[in-house]
C-alpha cells in the first residue's frame, strides 16, 4: 500500500518530527512512532524523509523486514548505502576495511574485530553530520538485524552534540524482542541518546473523516457515512484494516450487512491472497524467504508455468508486492509473514532449496540450505560451518552464532564429538556477541553430556571465561581449573586455560595462585609456533613475579612488547602493553605508563574494542591521579564506569567503580566518593573482585584523612593492613598502608604504626621506589613527632620533600609538604612552616583537590603569618641555587660562577631563608615547582 502526497490524519505526528527537526541544533534526538500493524506508521516515516530532506538533511534509510533478521548487517548496508563510496576512503585502514567486509565488498582475511564496524559507523555519522543534519528513518525496528543494532547503539550513545536524528517506527507491544532473538541486540534508542531526547507516540486509530480520504484516494470509492462507521469500528481505525474490508465489499453493499474482523489478522492476509493462482502464491513464497528479493531471483527459481502469465506482474496487480527497480517489496510485512506462515513445512523447505543455487553469499546460501533440509545432513551442517566461520571474521558473532547452531541441529545424534564441537562453538560466538546467557546454557548442556576429556576441558574453558565476564571470578576460577584437569597432552588448549587462569587470580588477588599457572603457561608456550601466546605469557609471568616480591624482570617485559601481536584476541590484562604500562605504573614512571597506554587506548578507539576501553581508562585514570591531573583523572574514570554500564557486567563495573572512588576522593566529592566504593564493595563480594575491595577502602581512607577523621580511615584500611603488619613483598601491594600509619598516629596507636612503618621502610628500600622512599620517610616523620622527637621529625620531613625532587606523584607530593609544614609549626619555625604550607596549598587547588587545599589552608592560619608576596631570586641567587640543587658543591658552584665558596655559602643562606628551605633537597624539591625570579607568583 503506498500512500504518496500529503499524509492523512497524521498532523500530530508530523508534529513530533517537525520538534526533532528543530532539537538538531542542540544533539542528537529520535522519534519512535509504535502501533499495530497497517496503522500507517511506514507512512508517517517517509513523510517525516521527505520533511527531513526538505530542510536540507541527509536521510539515511533502512526498511528491515522479518526475513533479514537473521543476516548479519543488513540494516546497516541499506542505511549506508548512499555514503559509502564517500565514506570508505576516509576512513582509517583499520575501519575502512572492517566496513568494507561487513558490507561484502571485502573478504575478511584475518580474524575481524567486530568492534571496528562500530568505530567505522561513528567516524561515517560524525563526518556526515559535520556538514549539516543527519536523520536515520529505519522502519519496523523490532526486525532490525541484531549486528546492526549493535552498531548504532554503539554509535549513537558516542554522537555527543552533532545533529543526528533517528526516526523509526516499531509494532506496538515491541517492547522486548521477539521470543526467537535473543536479549540484548535490540537498539533501544531512549537508552542509547540522553535523557529527555527520543520521544515515544502510539499512532491511534484515523478519524471518520481520514479513513473516508485514505478509502476513496486508495480504491476510488466513497462509502455512505454508516457504512464507513461500521468499516471504522470494525477495523478499528486501522487504515490498513480498513481498506481489506473496504476492498471486499460489493457496490451494492446491504444496510444490515454484517462486517467482521478476524481476530487473527492472517486470516485477513490469507483472504486476500486466496484469489491469487498458485503459481504466484509460490513465487511470493519465494520472495517471501529470500533476503534481498529480485524478480530475477524470483522468476529463476519459480517452477515453469502452463501459461504465459507472469506470477509477479500478477501480484503486482493485486497490489500484494511493489517493484523498486529490480527488487521485489511487499506492500505491507503481514503479506510475507502470512505467505510464510499459511505455507506447509514442505513448501517453505523446498522455497529455501529452490533458493540455494541462485545465491552467492556464502552465510545466505548456507542458512537457506540449512532451512531446506529434510533432516541432519553433514554436508549441510559442513556448509554452515565454513558459513558461521566467515560471519565471525567479518564482525558479526549473532550471525555466527545462529548458523553454528543451525549446524548444530543438522548433526547426526550419532555423530556426537562432532555435535558437542559445533555446541562449543556456537556458544563461542554467542559469548562474542555479547550473550552471556545463552552461551552458557549451550555449555551447559554439552558438559551434562561429556564425563570428561578435551570436549569437556573446552566447554569448561569457555564457561570459565563467560563467568569472569558476567559475574563471578571465583566460579570462573572453578569451571578453569577443572578444565585443566580434563585438558590432556593439549599444549594449546591448556596454555589458553593458565592464561586465564593467571588472570582471574589477580583479579581476585591471589598472586601466589597467578604466579604459579604464570609459570605453567610460560612453560607451554612455544615461540615457533605462536609468538603471541610467548608474548602474553612472558607478560603475565612479569607481572605475577612483581607482584610476588621478586622484582620487575625488565628482560622478560621488553621481549613480551617485542613479540606482541596487537590483533590477538586475549583478555585485556594479559596484553603486554597493558601490563608493561602497569608495571611501569607501579614503579611511579608515569609518563612510561601513559606512552604504553595512549597508543593502546587510540587503537582500542579506531578499532570499536569497547569491552577493552575499560581496564585502560582506569589505569590511565590512576596515573593521572597520581600525577595530580584530577580533572583528567575524573575524565577517564567516568569513561570507564559508562563503558561498563554499556557492557553491563558486574565484574567490569566493580573494577572500575572501586578506582573511580580513588579519584572522587581527592577531589573531595564526598558523597559520589561514597557511593562508588559503597556499590564497589558490593560487587566484589559477589563477583570475587578483591583487588575492588583495596581501591574502594582506600578512596573511603583518603576521603576521611582529607576531612581529618582518622577513625573512619583506620576502620577502611585496618582489615586491609593486617597481613602487612610484619613483611610487604612488593610496594605497590600495600599502597594504601602509609594512609593507614598516618590514621593510627592519629588515634594515638604508635606501636602498631610503627610496625607498619618498619615493613613499608624496607620493602621502599629492597625494591628501591623512589616514591615508596618518599612515603616511608613521611610516616617516620609522622611517628617521631608523635613520640615527642620534634628535631628527628623535622629532619626526616626534610628528607621527604628532598625525595619528592624527581618523582611524578605530584598528589602525595603535595600531602608530604603539607605534613612538613604541620611538623615545623609544631617546632615553632613559623616561616619555613609557612613555606611548606603554602606550596601545598597552591599546589592542591591547583589540582582541584578541595579538601587538602582546605587542610593546609588550616594549616597555615595556625602559623600565624600574614601571606608576603612571593619570594623574590635575583638571577645570580636563581643561578647558586639551581646549581646547588643540582647536587654541586660550594667549591664547584663557585667555580663555575667566578667567585668565591665564602659568597655561594653567604648567598645560600639567604635563599634558604628567602624561599623557607633548610637543605639543598629542599630547595631542589621548591625549585621543581616554583620560580622565584620576578614577580611571579609560584607555579606549581
Amino acid at each position: 500500500m503506498s500512500w504518496p502526497g500529503d499524509v492523512i490524519g497524521r498532523d500530530g505526528e508530523l508534529g513530533y518530527v517537525a520538534a526533532l527537526l528543530a532539537q538538531l541544533a542542540d544533539g542528537p534526538a529520535a522519534v519512535v512512532f509504535a502501533g499495530e500493524p497497517g496503522i500507517g506508521k511506514t507512512t508517517v516515516l517517509l513523510a517525516a524523509a521527505e520533511r527531513a530532506r526538505a530542510a536540507s538533511a541527509v536521510v539515511l534509510s533502512a526498511h528491515p523486514v522479518e526475513a533479514e533478521a537473521e543476516l548479519g548487517f543488513a540494516a546497516l548496508a541499506d542505511l549506508l548505502a548512499p555514503v559509502v563510496d564517500e565514506l570508505l576512503p576516509a576512513l582509517p585502514e583499520p575501519q575502512r576495511h572492517a566496513l568494507a567486509v561487513v558490507l561484502l565488498l571485502e573478504e575478511p582475511g584475518r580474524p575481524l574485530d567486530q568492534r571496528a564496524v562500530c568505530a567505522a559507523t561513528l567516524s561515517g555519522l560524525r563526518m556526515a553530520a559535520a556538514r549539516g543534519p543527519v536523520v536515520l528513518a529505519i522502519d519496523d525496528l523490532q526486525w532490525l538485524d541484531a549486528s546492526s543494532a549493535r552498531v548504532l547503539d554503539f554509535a549513537l550513545r558516542r554522537l555527543g552534540g552533532l545533529p543526528v536524528g533517528v526516526v523509526a517506527c516499531e509494532r506496538a507491544g515491541a517492547g522486548n524482542p521477539p521470543a526467537d532473538r535473543a536479549a540484548g541486540v535490540r537498539l533501544d534508542l531512549g537508552r542509547a541518546l540522553p535523557a529527555g531526547r527520543c520521544a515515544r507516540h502510539v499512532l491511534g486509530p484515523l478519524s471518520l473523516g481520514a479513513l473516508q480520504q485514505v478509502l476513496k484516494r486508495e480504491l476510488g470509492r466513497s462509502f455512505p457515512h454508516r457504512t464507513l462507521a461500521r468499516i471504522a469500528r470494525v477495523a478499528g481505525g486501522n487504515p490498513f484494516y480498513a481498506l481489506e474490508l473496504a476492498r471486499c465489499l460489493p457496490e451494492d453493499l446491504p444496510g444490515a450487512a454484517d462486517l467482521t474482523l478476524p481476530e487473527d489478522l492472517r486470516r485477513v492476509v490469507e483472504d486476500r491472497l486466496a484469489g491469487l493462482p498458485g503459481r504466484t502464491r509460490e513465487a511470493l513464497l519465494l520472495a517471501a524467504v529470500a533476503a534481498s528479493p529480485t524478480v530475477e531471483l524470483v522468476r529463476s527459481a519459480a517452477s515453469p508455468g502452463t501459461t504465459p502469465e507472469d506470477p509477479i506482474e500478477a501480484a503486482v496487480a493485486a497490489g500484494i508486492v511493489t517493484l523498486e527497480g529490480a527488487q521485489v517489496r511487499f506492500a505491507h510485512p503481514l503479506f510475507a509473514a502470512g505467505l510464510y506462515s499459511s505455507a506447509s513445512p514442505g513448501q517453505r523447505r523446498l522455497a529455501h532449496r529452490r533458493l540455494v543455487p541462485l545465491i552467492t553469499g556464502i552465510e545466505e546460501q548456507a542458512r537457506h540450505r540449512a532451512l531446506g533440509a529434510e533432516g541432519p545432513e553433514e554436508g549441510v551442517a559442513g556448509a554452515l560451518d565454513a558459513a558461521a566461520e566467515h560471519a565471525r571474521r567479518r564482525g558479526a558473532p549473532e550471525v555466527a552464532a545462529d548458523l553454528a547452531e543451525h549446524a548444530r541441529v543438522l548433526t547426526s545424534l550419532q555423530r556426537s564429538p562432532d555435535r558437542q564441537r559445533r555446541t562449543i562453538k556456537a556458544a563461542e560466538y554467542r559469548f562474542h556477541a555479547g550473550q552471556l546467557r545463552h552461551g552458557r546454557e549451550l555449555l551447559l548442556a554439552v558438559l551434562a553430556e561429556e564425563p570428561e576429556g578435551l570436549v569437556r576441558a573446552g566447554a569448561l574453558r569457555l564457561l570459565g571465561e563467560i563467568h569472569y565476564n558476567e559475574d563471578s571470578f571465583d566460579k570462573a576460577v572453578a569451571a578453569l581449573q577443572q578444565a585443566l584437569g580434563h585438558a590432556g597432552d593439549d599444549r594449546g588448549l591448556r596454555l589458553t586455560i593458565e592464561l586465564s587462569l593467571t588472570f582471574a587470580m589477580v583479579s581476585r588477588a591471589d598472586f601466589a595462585g597467578a604466579a604459579d599457572h604464570a609459570g605453567r603457561a610460560l612453560a607451554l608456550a612455544d615461540l615457533g609456533a605462536d609468538p603471541a601466546s610467548v608474548a602474553e605469557a612472558l607478560a603475565v609471568a612479569a607481572m605475577a613475579g612483581c607482584l610476588l616480591g621478586h622484582g620487575i624482570d625488565q628482560a622478560k617485559v621488553e621481549t613480551a612488547l617485542r613479540l606482541e601481536d596487537p590483533f590477538h584476541q586475549v583478555p585485556a590484562l594479559v596484553r603486554p602493553s597493558l601490563i608493561a604500562a602497569h608495571l611501569a605504573l607501579y614503579e611511579g614512571r608515569l609518563g612510561r605508563c601513559e606512552q604504553l597506554l595512549l597508543p593502546l587506548r587510540e587503537r582500542i578507539l579506531e578499532q570499536g574494542e569497547e569491552g577493552e576501553l575499560p581496564v585502560v581508562s582506569y589505569a590511565l585514570g590512576w596515573s593521572a591521579c597520581w600525577r595530580g591531573d584530577l580533572e583528567l583523572a575524573g575524565a577517564y574514570a567516568q569513561e570507564a564506569i559508562e563503558t561498563a554500564a554499556r557492557i553491563e557486567s558486574d565484574s567490569l563495573r566493580c573494577q572500575v567503580l572501586g578506582f573511580a572512588a580513588v579519584t572522587s576522593a581527592y577531589r573531595g566529592e564526598t558523597a559520589l566518593t561514597k557511593a562508588r566504593a559503597g556499590e564497589a564493595i558490593a560487587l566484589a563480594a559477589r563477583t570475587g573482585y578483591g583487588l575492588a575491595v583495596r581501591w574502594a577502602s582506600w578512596a573511603l581512607a583518603i576521603l576521611a584523612l582529607s576531612q581529618d577523621d582518622p577513625l573512619a580511615a583506620d576502620a577502611a584500611l585496618a582489615p586491609l593492613a593486617a597481613p602487612f603488619e610484619t613483611h610487604i613483598p612488593e610496594p605497590i601491594l600495600a599502597f594504601f598502608v602509609p594512609d593507614e600509619i598516618e590514621a593510627l598516629i592519629g588515634l594515638g596507636r604508635l606501636d602498631r604504626a610503627a610496625g607498619l612503618t618498619e615493613a613499608f621502610e624496607e620493602a621502599a628500600g629492597r625494591h628501591r621506589r623512589p616514591w615508596a622512599l618518599m612515603r616511608a620517610a613521611r610516616c617516620r616523620a609522622l611517628l617521631l613527632a608523635a613520640r615527642g622527637d620534634g628535631e628527628g621529625a623535622a629532619a626526616k620531613a626534610g628528607e621527604a620533600v628532598g625525595r619528592c625532587a624527581g618523582l611524578e606523584l605530584a598528589i602525595e607530593s603535595a600531602r608530604t609538604l603539607l605534613v612538613a609544614g604541620q611538623i615545623e609549626r609544631r617546632q615553632r619555625r613559623k616561616t619555613v612552616a609557612a613555606g611548606y604550607l603554602r606550596r601545598a596549598q597552591d599546589a592542591f587547588e591547583q589540582m582541584g583537590a578541595a579538601l587538602w587545599a582546605e587542610r593546609a589552608r588550616t594549616e597555615l592560619a595556625r602559623v600565624g603569618l600574614r601571606r608576603s608576596a612571593p619570594a623574590q631570586l635575583t638571577s645570580s641567587e636563581q643561578r647558586v641555587a639551581e646549581l646547588a640543587a643540582a647536587g654541586r658543591t660550594n667549591r664547584e658552584v663557585a667555580a663555575q660562577l667566578f667567585i668565591s665558596p665564602k659568597t655561594v655559602e653567604a648567598n645560600l643562606a639567604r635563599i634558604y631563608r628567602k624561599v623557607g628551605v633548610r637543605s639543598r633537597a629542599e630547595l631542589g624539591a621548591q625549585l621543581a615547582t616554583t620560580r622565584f625570579i620576578g614577580s611571579q607568583p609560584p607555579q606549581t
